[in-house]
This record gives C-alpha cells, structure tokens and sequence, in this order.
C-alpha cells in the first residue's frame, strides 16, 4: 500500500504508472485495494477516484479479454 502514496491517482499519467506495475505481472487490479486507496487517501473526497477506478475497469476488463483469448487459443484443434 506504501508504493500507492508516491502516485497522486487522479492524475491520468501517475495512474497509468501506477497500472503498468500489475500489466507486468498480468495481475488485476483488486477492487479491495482500490477500496483501501479510496478509505484511506480520499476519504474526504472519493469522486477524485472516478477516474482512476474507471481506468482499473478498463484495465482489468482487457486483461479477462486477454486470458479469454488465450483460453480460445488452447481450445483450437489442428489437424
């Protein structure tokens, strides 16, 4: 959770920074970790995350795109 302060997440840049660490993993983006960011950081203001957590859906819902893709490419029967 410490890695999170140095982004400021409403900041496209800093939030495509901040994704880029779980693309190289091929991780999803937890929405308990997005819930956490936004309780602990933007209590106070938690519409400053629509950004950021409209990229994590984004993100996540490419990264399914792609295992689905990669699943389909397994099924696939050569002769």
């Amino acid at each position: 959770m410490t890695n999170c302060i140095s982004y400021d997440l409403t900041d496209e840049d800093d939030i495509r920074d901040f994704i880029s660490w779980f693309k190289v993993e091929h991780r999803k983006v937890k929405n308990q970790l997005v819930k956490s960011i936004e309780k602990i950081r933007y209590a106070d203001k938690p519409e400053a995350l629509d950004l950021f957590k409209s990229m994590v859906e984004e993100y996540n819902s490419k990264l399914l795109n792609e295992a689905d893709d990669d699943d389909d490419d397994e099924d696939e029967v050569t002769d």
